[in-house]
């Protein structure tokens, strides 16, 4: 059964924005696309609410099942 899984997260305040740029780039070109080779993963996408590049940010990772998590 197809499971998504979702992690929610904020960047600290005390990084600086050079820093927050830095995290997002690492986020969207390593770790995403290392996460979406791994076999029973559908998908993944990252989200950042209301505008912020800091705040509330979430990660969802649409799975074949959840033992692809484990």
């Amino acid at each position: 059964m197809p499971t998504l899984y979702t992690r929610r997260f904020n960047l600290k305040d005390s990084l600086s924005e050079q820093d927050v740029v830095s995290h997002w780039r690492w986020l969207l070109n390593d770790f995403a696309p290392l996460v979406g080779r791994v076999s029973g993963v559908r998908s993944v996408r990252f989200y950042s609410r209301h505008g912020a590049l800091r705040a509330d940010l979430t990660i969802a990772a649409e799975l074949d099942d959840a033992g692809v998590y484990e």
